[in-house]
């Protein structure tokens, strides 16, 4: 082997590759690539004359400097080098270029393939922490978050660093990503300033807080933005967030501009925000405007439509709109999310059905209710509804009539409220009508004591002492029917079927009468009789002739005939009992004017009830008058009468004293031992017996 000194051009291109070298090495790229570029042409038409290491290099720096310079040749060169260089160090250098080159031009996934197949080897503290980060970077595009994470995380930690907060900003982003909030947050705060990442990273930052749930914190942060002028790229969501930490605050006055607002400046807005606006409508009582948002959600499944159409029930309530407000809870019924809710709607729309009248809808879906949720063991809050339930259930069954059933499910309730046992004494009153009907007058008493006991019963309590009154009355118990009627017409002047005031007077009346107390009996027929002459009904002809008994018993007479003369002239019902009423008034003063009226009503009213009344009267006045052969005829056709069986003991003692007096004893003997005969038990026995002890004395016959 021979040395010998190197030829002039060669070392001449050596010294300018020295040179170009140097401004390379300094990056100094702009200014090395024209020279080098011109060298790499002279050497390559003088192959001959020059070292295979200068070719080596120049094609490798000739790559490094199109790369740095973005040139597509670079890419090109560099691929030549790497396939026809041995230098694995140089190669490694070059991926590394190539690498940085991908990343400049956003071609990620060829930057991810270089860098990873580059080496830190040889390259300085700077170029280690540009790969670092670029890598990551790319990693990070290419949503390979747990690679690029440990690669951002040297980088942010170097103050120093040219990306140092471009670092902190994707660290920040992949903790957040992955719910490490406390290192997201101290990340994010290091760059919330900077202008490239201020527009993004508040609300990051305000979302942080929200979700460890620091409510307090995100909304004096979330304020603080929106006061200045951060987080602009996130500010319709900042401005959201605020409203809705507002809402979760239960400041609902706070909230609802800011969601006001936050729909007027976007044209839809999502189910959760129009939730969250229409319960603020809800909470400042704008009741139109929370219905118009609440019907919207009203196709919504899940747990915020069933809650929506709940509270569109109670609007729709609230306004009397019974009918949207039933639908509205219909919907909630169907929704299994809230069992609370779903109960409640279930009984609220029965109910409304009830009040609506769907009656047997109603009817179906109570008892449906009760038969679903009546268990041993209830959920909490399902008792009370069970027995809100039953009472409605007792409410429909009154109305549909079904008192029986009413009353047993009223014995179920283990407590009773105030409205059950309104109810119950509804019930019970319906019950005791329908056994008045039936002629069960035990039962129905005992039925109207029981309600006349319950302090609760006001709405039936007067009716139920009109009957009980009324009973009284007929079992002739008079005082306990005055105290009874007395308390109906004190506490009400309503009417129930035959339970009236004017029937409440007139029995009332009746009772007074009975019990002599004419006075009394007078004002109440008084009240009921109207002042006219004609045209009277069952009731008031009825009220006008007790009105005139009252003054005939009072000694009124010509207020008496007044009255009778009235009925007596107007051919009513009882026309034949005025004129008898009218001959008893005459014959207070004139006992032929008695007769004769007497004889005028048996000629009118051949088939009067009175008839028999009459001809005993007629026999007692001819008797009083000792004519007692005009007295006889009268006594014998009452005797012989089918229709005078209560008062022949009187016509056959009437008879025998007749005679009696006639001095006709053994016609008068006859008469009284058949009153002794066919009725030994009356009262008139024993006068007739003492007339007939005369008699036999008078003829001797011991």
């Amino acid at each position: 082997i021979l040395f010998a000194q190197s030829a002039h051009v060669q070392t001449d291109d050596e010294a300018n590759f020295i040179a170009i070298r140097a401004q390379i090495l300094n990056e100094r790229y702009e200014e090395a690539y024209p020279k080098l570029l011109a060298l790499s042409k002279k050497i390559g038409n003088h192959p001959s004359t020059q070292p295979q290491y200068l070719f080596d290099d120049v094609a490798f720096y000739l790559a490094e400097c199109e790369l740095e310079l973005q040139m597509e040749a670079g890419v090109f060169h560099a691929q030549q080098f790497l396939n026809n260089s041995n230098n694995e160090i140089r190669k490694k250098l070059l991926r590394f270029y190539l690498g940085h080159y991908y990343f400049q031009t956003e071609n990620f996934s060829s930057c991810i393939a270089e860098f990873e197949k580059s080496s830190i080897h040889n390259l300085s503290n700077e170029r280690i922490a540009d790969m670092k980060f670029e890598l990551a970077y790319a990693y990070f595009y290419e949503k390979k978050f747990e690679s690029a994470k440990p690669l951002f995380n040297e980088i942010h930690q170097i103050a120093t660093h040219k990306y140092y907060l471009p670092a902190n900003y994707y660290y920040g982003f992949i903790c957040y990503f992955q719910h490490e909030y406390p290192a997201a947050l101290k990340a994010f705060r290091i760059v919330e300033t900077d202008e490239r990442y201020n527009p993004v990273v508040p609300y990051y930052i305000a979302e942080i807080y929200y979700a460890e749930d620091q409510k307090e914190d995100a909304l004096i942060y979330v304020d603080s933005v929106l006061s200045g002028t951060g987080g602009a790229y996130y500010r319709k969501e900042l401005e959201l967030m605020n409203a809705q930490l507002y809402f979760e605050r239960k400041q609902y006055a706070r909230a609802l501009p800011l969601f006001e607002l936050f729909a007027q400046k976007n044209e839809k807005v999502s189910k959760e925000v129009l939730y969250e606006l229409s319960f603020c409508y809800y909470k400042a009582n704008r009741a139109a405007e929370a219905i118009s948002g609440f019907k919207q959600l009203s196709s919504e499944k899940d747990s915020m439509g069933q809650n929506s159409m709940y509270i569109l029930g109670e609007l729709y309530l609230k306004s009397g709109d019974k009918s949207n407000a039933r639908s509205a809870f219909q919907f909630c019924a169907s929704n299994n999310s809230n069992p609370d809710q779903k109960r409640i709607s279930q009984l609220n729309y029965a109910k409304l059905s009830y009040e609506l009248g769907f009656q047997d809808l109603a009817l179906k879906d109570v008892k449906q209710f009760i038969a679903d949720y009546d268990k041993s063991t209830q959920v909490p809050g399902e008792a009370n509804l069970v027995v809100e339930a039953k009472e409605l259930l007792m409410s429909i069954l009154a109305k549909t009539n079904d008192y029986e059933e009413g009353i047993r499910i009223y014995n179920t309730l283990s407590q009773s409220s105030v409205f059950a046992r309104q109810v119950y004494a509804r019930l019970l009153f319906g019950m005791a009508m329908q056994w008045l009907n039936e002629n069960r007058t035990e039962q129905a008493e005992e039925a109207l004591v029981k309600i006349v006991n319950n302090d609760e019963a006001e709405f039936v309590m007067p009716f139920a002492y009109y009957w009980m009154g009324e009973l009284s009355y007929r079992k002739q118990k008079y005082t306990d029917a005055i105290r009874y009627l007395n308390q109906y017409l004190n506490k009400t002047t309503l009417s129930l079927g035959d339970a009236n005031p004017t029937n409440a007077q007139y029995t009332l009346g009746y009772c007074y009468f009975q019990t002599a107390n004419y006075g009394e009996a007078l004002k109440l027929f008084e009240k009921i009789v109207p002042q006219k002459q004609t045209g009277f009904t069952q009731v008031e002809q009825d009220a006008l002739l007790r009105k005139a008994d009252c003054h005939y018993m009072l000694r009124d007479y010509p207020q008496a005939k007044t009255l009778y003369s009235i009925i007596a002239n107007g051919s009513y019902n009882q026309a034949d009992y005025a004129m008898y009423q009218l001959a008893m008034v005459a014959g207070v003063k004139d006992n032929e004017e008695k007769m004769k009226q007497l004889k005028s009503l048996l000629n009118n009213y051949p088939k009067s009830t009175w008839k028999t009344e009459v001809q005993l009267e007629l026999a007692q006045t001819y008797l009083a008058l000792e004519r007692y052969s005009d007295a006889i005829p009268y006594l014998k056709e009452l005797i012989a009468s089918d229709l005078a069986t209560s008062i022949k003991p009187r016509a056959y003692l009437k008879l025998g004293l007749a005679y009696y007096n006639k001095n006709d004893n053994a016609e008068a003997l006859s008469a009284l031992k058949n009153l002794l005969k066919q009725f030994p038990q009356s009262p008139e026995t024993e006068e007739a017996t003492s007339v007939i002890r005369d008699i036999c004395v008078e003829d001797g016959d011991p």
